[in-house]
């Protein structure tokens, strides 16, 4: 069953067809054409987030994959499995995040700190004053608040994919 079935475009308002007309229709895409007005709102963070930013490529993935895991959806965590693996994250650490490992022995202080703060965020809602201060020592306050952007835009990404049943049988979260 599909929950979010393509809108044809004799049936899409003015939003919708200019969503449809700037959009990829594969992941999320069904899901947020219902409102096409919060999509481009996403997608304005989406390229703020990627271009304004002082957390590399590869901790964005790394911060994506625990997101996708915590949320338990499967296609977003597919598609930045190999996003991360094209920014240079090794295999070994990927599996770890899709287990929800949250202490990443072979990664650097700086991903190991982006890691930790986003599964405690989505885990509890807050940061201890220890971890507060790990982060703000790996990350800095602008990189910790970055890191909060991209974890609610991710968050909302997954959200959406699990609303629509979206997944990837592929993916085993173990």
């Amino acid at each position: 069953m599909t929950r979010f079935p393509a809108i044809a475009e004799q049936d899409r308002d003015a939003d919708q067809q200019r969503m449809a007309d700037k959009a990829t229709h594969g992941g999320p895409f069904p899901v947020f054409q219902q409102a096409p007005l919060v999509w481009e709102a996403l997608q304005e963070l989406r390229q703020c987030l990627a271009r304004s930013t002082t957390l590399s490529r590869a901790e964005r993935e790394a911060a994506m994959l625990a997101i996708a895991r915590h949320w338990r959806s499967s296609a977003g965590f597919a598609a930045h499995a190999k996003l991360a693996r094209d920014a240079g994250l090794d295999d070994d650490l990927i599996l770890s995040l899709a287990k929800g490992e949250a202490s990443l022995a072979k990664a650097d202080r700086r991903l190991q700190a982006i890691v930790a703060m986003v599964f405690a965020l989505l885990r509890t809602g807050q940061l201890t004053d220890s971890q507060f201060e790990a982060a703000q020592d790996a990350l800095g306050k602008r990189g910790m608040v970055e890191l909060v952007g991209l974890t609610g835009f991710f968050t909302t990404t997954c959200l959406a994919l699990n609303l629509g049943a979206i997944g990837d049988s592929t993916v085993d979260f173990g």
